[in-house]
């Protein structure tokens, strides 16, 4: 593989892409990127990845994370029907010379080797807003937090 990357934001390239199944017999999206900008945490700057090879992203389809893999897809403009659109690059599945935001993290391994690189589309996150509290509720949070809250707080008028 090539040289280790700083775990953090890359705009990449999609590659290639394919279906296929993990040694656990589930199936996978796999889509090959390339990463051609890092940007620091902390900055908006971003800097030129080089010679960074090509990269894997595992968006593995199982009940638990089959909604995760959908909306990192979608974020990067897929437009299929189905997952196997994936593998045939039709109706809208082709994200083959897409371009977008990634995220690096790293894992463990679980055979305790070296850890291994992590790929996530970056997709930005949605406002909860905020939701409705009956009297009822506030009650109980009342009870829950009220000695915290309305204990000494150790403010005195001569603080200010």
């Amino acid at each position: 593989m090539s040289t280790q990357l700083q775990p953090g934001k890359y705009f990449c390239r999609v590659t290639d892409q394919e279906l296929r199944q993990s040694k656990k017999g589930n199936w996978m999206v796999v889509l090959d990127i390339e990463p051609l900008l890092f940007e620091p945490k902390g900055s908006t700057d971003t800097e030129a990845v080089e010679d960074a090879g090509t990269r894997r992203y595992y968006g593995t389809l199982t009940k638990k994370s089959v909604k995760i893999v959908q909306r990192e897809l979608e974020t990067l403009g897929f437009k299929g029907g189905k997952p196997s659109d994936i593998h045939t690059k039709k109706n809208g599945a082709d994200l083959t010379n897409t371009e977008g935001w990634w995220l690096l993290s790293y894992q463990d391994s679980q055979d305790g080797g070296d850890p291994f690189e992590k790929w996530r589309v970056f997709t930005p996150r949605e406002s909860a807003g905020p939701s409705p509290v009956t009297d009822s509720e506030l009650m109980e949070l009342d009870a829950l937090f009220g000695d915290e809250f309305g204990g000494d707080t150790g403010f005195v008028e001569t603080d200010l």
